[in-house]
């Protein structure tokens, strides 16, 4: 059963605020910002379809209940709808190729603002109930939504545009960041791809530190392990926790191996993470994991997992432009 102070008071909210933003900048325009030609594709309406009214359905049954989370996931979510509005004041700028305002950091700003307003959402509605992670599902199908719609604009507007469009591409990041010049070589790609890097394995030690035993959030009861147990798990951590910080030294000194010691390291990450979600180990004879606990390892994750697929990444690039590593000594 849904109640009345459910997430899709939170969902539909946020597309009232957004609709008549995005007819205003139309009307401003002298045309909607979004290409007739490229809207009319029709095998895009069924993933778009399940994206709009499959959220809408969900969040009828995610409960909400007020605390720490929740003012967390509200400044998310009205962060995100910011960058949206900001994204319809940029394309009333004048018909064309969206270029001034916030698109000179962005090429994709309402994209990325929908990213966080859902991200948001999913943290207004935590909680350990099945829709609750249902709507997770439907956050991560968001990302990867939205990321393919992208992938189709960008070849779209490459046709239309022309080099008017690659040079903008060239010299303004896809998400968020600083503007680029012109000339990209392959060298600014390697330290591109250095510095999310670094960024990941800093957020994902930021993430962990407050989950240990000794930490702040996991308030479980392990005071049946044998002590030899008990310490040898937080060795572990430990473990894991010198390694990260030597991956993020041997990064941000882009020193060679730091791709595969950073895999590695994500690679454990995930699976300390799996076997605690899966209650395998550690277990406890008391308890439930507590929720906000169960959702920095679930977010963790995945962080986790960006680290490993960017390891890839990395690494594939260096031997693909056959020069020395851009990662030495």
């Amino acid at each position: 059963m849904f109640l009345f102070f459910n997430l899709w008071i939170f969902y539909v909210s946020g597309y009232i605020f957004a609709y008549p933003l995005r007819k205003w900048a139309d009307k401003k325009r002298g045309e909607p910002f979004e290409d007739s030609e490229l809207a009319s594709q029709k095998k895009a309406y069924i993933p778009a379809a399940i994206w709009i009214f499959g959220g809408f359905v969900i969040s009828l049954f995610v409960p909400v209940t007020l605390g720490f989370l929740f003012f967390i996931g509200l400044v998310c979510a009205v962060l995100g709808l910011a960058i949206v509005g900001m994204a319809f004041y940029s394309f009333a700028q004048g018909p064309g190729l969206a270029t001034s305002k916030i698109h000179k950091y962005s090429r994709n700003p309402n994209y990325v603002g929908m990213d966080i307003f859902i991200g948001g959402l999913v943290l207004i509605g935590w909680s350990e109930s099945f829709w609750s992670i249902v709507f997770l599902g439907y956050f991560i199908y968001t990302i990867c939504f939205l990321h393919v719609a992208i992938l189709v604009e960008e070849k779209f507007l490459a046709r239309k545009y022309g080099n008017s469009y690659k040079q903008y591409l060239a010299r303004t990041p896809r998400y968020f960041g600083i503007r680029r010049s012109n000339s990209v070589r392959a060298k600014d790609k390697t330290m591109k791809i250095d510095r999310v890097l670094l960024a990941l394995l800093i957020l994902v030690l930021i993430i962990l530190l407050p989950m240990n035993p000794w930490g702040s959030v996991d308030t479980r009861d392990f005071s049946y392990m044998p002590f030899w147990m008990f310490w040898g798990y937080n060795a572990i951590i430990l473990v894991v926790i010198i390694m990260n910080l030597y991956a993020i030294y041997q990064t941000a000194k882009r020193m060679r191996g730091a791709y595969y010691l950073s895999f590695t390291v994500s690679a454990a990450y995930l699976i300390l993470y799996v076997l605690d979600l899966a209650r395998i180990f550690p277990t406890v004879q008391s308890g439930a994991m507590p929720p906000l606990l169960e959702l920095l390892e679930i977010v963790d994750s995945f962080v986790a997992i960006a680290i490993m697929a960017w390891c890839c990444r990395g690494a594939r690039f260096v031997r693909t432009v056959k020069q020395k590593p851009a990662l030495i000594n």
